[in-house]
């Protein structure tokens, strides 16, 4: 007889895995659903985002002094992978969350930290302005 054990990566966490549930729960909802008209239009709407934010998906790997959510790159990992099995192309998650944030954090002047980043991670629409 063959028994299977299913294997758990070193640095997966009880958090991670919630996390990745978290994740993979809200894109199955708000994202699959809507997958179709997004690329259509070309980006996501807007309340998909905000959403995104209050859930802590978005700069999840930005030092919480900054207002993101203290993770490592294996925190925003789990949402590529899962937005990649959504085959969503509309959601700028990338350039946003993985590029854009990490510039500004690694970059940036304290100043341009401390008005950004929060906003970037929160989806304040105030991100958007000067």
């Amino acid at each position: 007889m063959i028994t299977a054990t299913l294997h758990r990566s070193p640095w997966m966490t009880d958090e991670l895995a919630l996390l990745r549930e978290t994740t993979r729960e809200f894109l199955r909802r708000e994202a699959v659903p809507n997958r179709d008209r997004w690329d259509a239009q070309h980006h996501v709407d807007r309340d998909f985002w905000n959403r995104a934010g209050e859930l802590g998906l978005l700069c999840a790997s930005v030092p919480e002094e900054y207002g993101g959510g203290g993770g490592t790159f294996a925190t925003r990992r789990w949402f590529i992978e899962e937005l990649g099995y959504t085959l969503n192309h509309a959601f700028g998650y990338g350039v946003h969350s993985t590029i854009c944030a990490h510039y500004i954090l690694n970059c940036g002047t304290e100043e341009q930290k401390r008005r950004w980043l929060p906003k970037m991670a929160s989806a304040s629409s105030s991100a958007r302005s000067r």
